[in-house]
């Protein structure tokens, strides 16, 4: 009778308290691991209440007002020097099959245009100017045609804006891509009569 009473009380500590705890409640003692893991538990609970009790830095701004006003008037001046202006470039199918060819890129109005890609029915688009560090300006832009799909451009100029190259990348309405990068051969201002 005895053994069922302690069998009985087991069962009943290991149901309410799980098979650890109720060990130890029943026989006053803990399993070395349980208090390894207690320990664990405490100083993780230690090292969270320090980091709350520190102070958090305040956030700085990654660009000063008076710096993010002189990169946008760095643009301003970049875009003036590239409009109205048309490059001469070369087209080099990036897959290596192919023959290259030409084309004139258009910068007027604040607008971009490719020759060839207006005959396929692709519309003048505005673009954006970013200048890198190195003080590279990119430009980019994407096109939509109806018939003829969408084309992605980035253009990169060096720093006198005497020379420019970058990819386009042509996708199909049939799901097919053509990628391609170019380069220029020439730059002339457009003349306003």
């Amino acid at each position: 009778m005895k053994k069922a009473v302690i069998f009985v009380l087991v069962c009943i500590s290991v149901i309410v308290f799980g098979l650890e705890n109720g060990y130890a409640f029943l026989w006053g003692k803990k399993k070395e691991e349980t208090k390894k893991e207690e320990k664990t538990v405490q100083k993780q609970k230690e090292i969270k209440k320090e980091l709350e009790n520190k102070e958090k830095p305040a956030l700085k701004p990654t660009i000063s007002a008076a710096d993010a006003e002189k990169a946008r008037l760095v643009r301003e001046k970049k875009r003036k020097e590239m409009n109205n202006t048309i490059w001469d470039i070369d087209y080099i199918p990036i897959s290596g099959k192919g023959k290259t060819t030409s084309d004139l890129l258009t910068f007027e109005n604040n607008r971009f245009s490719a020759k060839t890609f207006l005959d396929k029915g692709f519309n003048q688009t505005n673009y954006t100017i970013t200048i890198t560090a190195d003080g590279k300006t990119v430009w980019e832009t994407m096109q939509t045609a109806e018939k003829s799909g969408m084309a992605f451009w980035r253009g990169e100029l060096d720093p006198d804006m005497s020379v420019m190259q970058g990819i386009v990348s042509h996708h199909k309405p049939d799901g097919k891509t053509e990628d391609f990068s170019f380069a220029s051969k020439s730059k002339k201002a457009i003349t306003k009569e």
